[in-house]
Parts: C-alpha cells; structure tokens; sequence
C-alpha cells in the first residue's frame, strides 16, 4: 500500500480549500463588480515588480499623505481569493469582523505605500493600488503615541522581510521566515519590542462554528489543527483592531468611495 504524502504542495492544498469553502459559504459568497472608476491592481508588488509612478497620485494616496502616519495599521475587506473569490468573505466572517486582511502603512521617499503578506510574498504596494483591492470596509489604527519610536524598526522589518523575498505561511504557524498578513504585523512590531495582541486559538474564532465544511477541509487538506494558535485580524473585542496597544484614527464601511476632497 502507498503511504499518503504527509504534505500536500501548497498549490494544489489552497485549490482544493478555495473550493471547498466557496461551496461551505453559499451562494451568497461573490464578488461584486468592480466599479469602472477604480482600476484593478495589476500586482503581485514583489520584490523587483513595484510601478512607483502608476499609482502615486490618485486619490486614496493623496489622502494617506495627508491623513496617515508611519506605521499605521491599515485594515480591509478585500478581493483576496484562492480561485474563487470567497476567502475575504470567509476570514471576516469566521472572525464576526468587517475586515479580512491588515498591513502596515509607510511612506517612502514622498510615496505612500502598504506592506503586507498575501498568497504571493510580502509585498511593498503603492496606496492607491492595495485600495484597489477593497470591496468593503476599510479602516486605520495607530500605535499609541509612547510607542511611536518603535515604529522605525517596525518598518525595517517590513523592509526586510520584503527585500529577502519572504513568502506566504500557508498553514499559518507562528514563527519562522513565512508569514500570513497578521502575522506579519504583529511580528513586524514585536521584532521592536510591542506586543499588539496575542494569539487566538483557530477554534475559538466566534463564527467558526457555522461554516463546519470550512473548519474540516482547512484541517484535513492544510493540516491546521483547531488548536493552533493565530494572529487575528479582528473585531472589536479580540486580535489586531481591538489592540490595547493602539487607537482608532479612521473607519468606514464602504473602502471603495474616498473621503470627500481626496
């Protein structure tokens, strides 16, 4: 009898979850449109690929420039998918949050850019361009002001892990030179010596309970077990919005509209 691999290549693994939890969530879990006037991300942003001319004066850069600071937290409800767009829908909803992913916000040499970690690697993305992946909520915290001379090696971190080419953690476990978008946060300040949050179980995530498909494919095709432990994007009450260490400086449902006068 042929033994089973004990490790299914990360390709083939994220295919068959992307499936399976599209089926788990419903007919209710797809894309909407994108509105004409918000031109897709052409991305990866991966070492070597950044257009820094492209997307350096639209909107939503122009009101980071004004309105955000180095080191920020940026949060989003996003396009983020693995084949079918479902996995934004599912993170925020397992999470009871109205965000699925997080980055840290810079701005370098004049230009506002986001880093964060998605399916490709960390990446350094123009502003303007990680909005372009909102489909809904978006929203901004920042570290409080008696941590504030934390934030350089915060970012030198983020730098760090970008320039090296540093990829995705698939089976989201904490620690090592792979990193999934909370992790990647939470670790980019901890390498300064700030806690943000601490981990959350993966079966004590509030609404894991109602998608039961989701909770057996993600353990049996990624082997995470119930028990592991994550760093959460969050809610109000748990994980990286409800951080202790900073405060709220923007939020709004609807991450596809920028503030007036941007």
């Amino acid at each position: 009898m042929r033994r089973r691999p004990r490790h299914r290549p990360p390709a083939i693994a994220i295919a068959a979850i992307a499936t399976a939890l599209s089926v788990a969530a419903g007919p209710g879990c797809r894309a909407p449109e994108r509105p004409p006037h918000r031109p897709t991300a052409p991305g990866p942003w991966l070492p070597g690929q950044v257009d820094r001319t492209a997307w350096s004066a639209g909107p939503w850069g122009r009101w980071a420039a004004t309105t955000l600071a180095d080191g920020d937290l940026v949060f989003r409800h996003g396009r983020d998918s693995w084949g079918p767009q479902c996995i934004s829908e599912l993170a925020a909803a397992v999470a009871d949050s109205p965000f699925s992913h997080v980055g840290l916000y810079a701005s370098e040499g004049g230009e506002p850019v986001v880093y964060d970690a998605r399916m490709g690697g960390v990446r350094r993305v123009p502003f303007d361009a990680w909005m372009a992946e909102v489909r809904g909520a978006f929203g901004v915290r920042r570290v409080r002001p008696e941590d504030r001379g934390r934030i350089p090696a915060a970012l030198a971190f983020c730098r760090s892990a970008f320039e090296s080419g540093a990829r995705y953690d698939f089976v989201m476990r904490i620690g090592g030179d792979r990193f999934y978008c909370g992790e990647f946060v939470e670790r980019a300040y901890r390498s300064a010596g700030l806690a943000l949050s601490e981990p959350i179980r993966l079966a004590d995530l509030p609404r894991l309970d109602e998608f039961p498909a989701a909770a057996f494919v993600v353990r049996c095709l990624a082997g995470i077990e119930p028990d592991r432990p994550i760093v959460a994007v969050g809610s109000p009450s748990f994980g990286l919005w409800a951080s202790p260490a900073t405060v709220p400086v923007f939020a709004t449902p609807d991450g596809t509209v920028p503030p007036l006068g941007a």
